[in-house]
């Protein structure tokens, strides 16, 4: 039985602690980043999200990481309608943004789109879209269109003189390996990585109660030195799929990107992962452009607007 305390139209602070239950929800669907559990909770730096369910769909209160405004959206294809209606009634009744946005194509299969249509309005979201990305692709990086992934992938193997190590995000030594590097970068602005970035990084690699057990890190050692120039943080979160959160690199070694790329590509295929989410691009051109280049699928969103 539903706890009434996140029952609609009450909404539940997120924590740790919701994992479990979030999943249930989530777990019917491709892994959209927005709703996977790992992603809202550690971007939600300022203690703002949160759920409630409505006919059994996982309704999000988010934050807009540039405006600071609150707005919702939902994970489910259940009484789409009357779901919108009531969602959109709340909205009004609560001075919020008027519409939804990271709203997944996948709510709408099996829904009546036509009748939907008559009262709301769709709009695509690329900035937002998940890129899916195939592992078989970044394992063989096969074909023409990847001919200068592979170039960079063996520029980095003939240069350097590396070690790698996949870790489970237990493993205490390596969290302080990670907090070392990522302020270091920080501190001399070696790389792109913002505030968000750093403060999410140190939201996870604080918690120590093992509940993001099945994270995997993937470290890059340089054996001249022993020094971290590299790690990507990612999940399986079922047999199909997984989902890469962080990727973070001293982009002073060249090629370094393609092949972590790789080896994240050979470890889940070993698994027998078939996908790898690379979550969205936020319209930022040069991580837009990086995406595409391996052929990706997408997972589409919307912002859906009321007529």
């Amino acid at each position: 039985m539903l706890n009434n305390s996140y029952v609609f139209p009450n909404f539940k602070p997120l924590d740790l602690s919701d994992q479990e239950l979030i999943q249930q929800y989530t777990s019917q669907y491709p892994p959209y980043s927005d709703f996977y559990f790992f992603s809202i909770w550690v971007w939600d730096i300022k203690k703002s999200v949160e759920f409630s369910i409505l006919n059994e769909n996982l309704v999000v209160k988010f934050r807009d990481y540039i405006t600071g405004e609150s707005f919702l959206s939902f994970l489910g294809n259940y009484k789409i309608l009357e779901t919108l209606n009531q969602v959109f009634d709340y909205i009004n009744e609560n001075n919020l943004p008027h519409y939804l946005k990271l709203f997944p194509q996948h709510n709408l299969l099996g829904c009546e789109l036509n009748s939907l249509k008559e009262s709301y309005k769709f709009e695509e979201d690329q900035d937002n879209f998940d890129y899916v990305i195939l592992v078989d692709t970044l394992y063989s990086l096969e074909g023409k269109d990847l001919h200068h992934k592979r170039k960079m992938f063996n520029k980095f193997s003939r240069e350097y003189k590396t070690t790698v190590e996949f870790n489970n995000m237990n493993n205490l030594s390596i969290r302080k390996h990670l907090l070392d590097f990522i302020d270091t970068l920080f501190s001399r602005q070696e790389d792109d990585i913002n505030q968000n970035e750093i403060e999410a990084l140190h939201k996870i690699l604080n918690t120590n109660n093992g509940e993001f057990s099945n994270l995997i890190n993937l470290c890059i050692y340089n054996n001249d030195n022993n020094h971290l120039i590299g790690f990507t943080i990612f999940e399986q979160i079922n047999k199909e799929y997984a989902i890469s959160s962080f990727q973070i690199a001293n982009k002073k070694y060249k090629g370094i990107f393609e092949y972590m790329n790789k080896l994240q590509g050979e470890y889940l295929k070993k698994l027998g992962c078939l996908y790898v989410n690379w979550e969205q691009d936020l319209g930022i051109q040069g991580l837009r452009t990086a995406k595409s280049q391996y052929k990706p699928l997408f997972l589409i969103k919307y912002i859906v607007t009321k007529k």
